[in-house]
């Protein structure tokens, strides 16, 4: 296995990449190279526009060879606590370019972070079709939840295969773990209150200009059946 993680525009990846951390792989091998033969690859991009995932250009692996399947994967979770993350990760490292340059503004004054949220969630429900015709549409806030839900993403990416619920407990450190929990929960991930991060940034300025957007409550309602929250 091969794992790229946060690959960018800015970030040049050689030939013989390492593989980044990756939790499930750890102690089973030494974890393969780009330009080794392997099982998986796997590229992981986040908060980039769609226009750039369909543009961006992936290496071959294994020297050259075709994989014999490709997939996309889009991970989704509800905006208001995709928000609410955002802000404390970004607040409490004020000096990480990646965090601050989320809630980066247009030349108008108005957030960029909004809109890509929304082009994410029209690619969910088929209403904009960027990524590869073999694409799987990820829940977060069923994933993390329920486990049939998870057994059912797993036989998408692996037939016959089921989660592993030993893995769907940890919080890795890669990334500083968890914005409000860093890796106090490691073990035990289905204890964290997930679903009410937004609330600590209820009453926000901020938060509330971010949430604060019809499109974004209507199409957070038709994916996960929550509308927001009532100021």
């Amino acid at each position: 296995v091969c794992y790229l993680n946060d690959v960018t525009e800015k970030r040049k990846i050689l030939p013989d990449q390492p593989s980044d951390d990756l939790p499930a792989i750890r102690g089973v091998g030494k974890a393969a190279r780009l330009n080794e033969p392997k099982c998986l690859l796997l590229y992981a991009m986040e908060d980039r526009r769609l226009q750039f995932l369909r543009s961006f250009r992936f290496e071959n692996p294994g020297g050259g060879a075709e994989p014999s399947r490709k997939i996309d994967v889009l991970l989704l979770r509800d905006p208001y606590n995709t928000i609410a993350s955002r802000l404390k990760i970004g607040r409490d490292r004020p000096g990480n370019g990646f965090f601050r340059d989320m809630f980066m503004r247009r030349p108008d004054g108005t957030a960029f972070f909004p809109q890509l949220w929304k082009n994410y969630a029209k690619e969910f429900l088929g209403e904009m079709n960027c990524l590869n015709a073999d694409k799987l549409c990820v829940n977060f806030n069923r994933w993390k939840g329920e486990k049939s839900y998870r057994d059912e993403i797993s036989h998408r990416l692996y037939a016959g295969r089921k989660s592993n619920e030993a893995a769907a407990r940890e919080v890795p450190g890669w990334g500083f773990g968890s914005s409000f929990d860093a890796t106090e929960f490691n073990g035990k991930a289905d204890e964290m209150d997930l679903d009410n991060r937004w609330r600590v940034f209820a009453d926000d300025p901020e938060f509330r200009e971010l949430a604060d957007d019809a499109e974004m409550r209507e199409l957070s309602e038709r994916i996960f059946g929550i509308s927001g929250p009532e100021w």
